[in-house]
């Protein structure tokens, strides 16, 4: 099952996705390199997480989230498959000042050093 509201957002961010992959250079990597996808969401603060400092401990569920942000990965051709991301970090943080998305999207080789 997938909400509407969802899938709208995989889309849209599949579309800021291409764009910014197209601006930082990105070359799509080998299909099966195992990758390493680092997504931090930023919240602004609602009377739901007012007492939070940091992090957003409320909905949306961060499965959900980080499924439609590998969606999007996918559907704008910076990754093959969400099958190749061997190594993830997540987090849905508060941000007075900002709210979207961070993405980086890294292949993992022998000489990189896991956190």
């Amino acid at each position: 099952y997938r909400p509407q509201r969802m899938t709208q957002w995989t889309e849209t961010m599949s579309g800021y996705a291409n764009v910014a992959a197209a601006e930082a250079g990105w070359v799509r990597p080998w299909k099966h390199a195992p990758l390493q996808v680092d997504v931090d969401f930023h919240f602004r603060r609602t009377s739901s997480n007012v007492k939070a400092d940091q992090f957003k401990a409320t909905r949306p569920d961060i499965d959900n989230l980080l499924k439609s942000a590998f969606d999007s990965l996918t559907r704008a051709g910076v990754i093959w498959d969400d099958g190749q991301i061997a190594v993830t970090t997540v987090r849905k943080l508060i941000d007075e000042k900002w709210q979207g998305v961070v993405v980086t999207v890294e292949e993992i080789s022998d000489d990189t050093s896991i956190a």
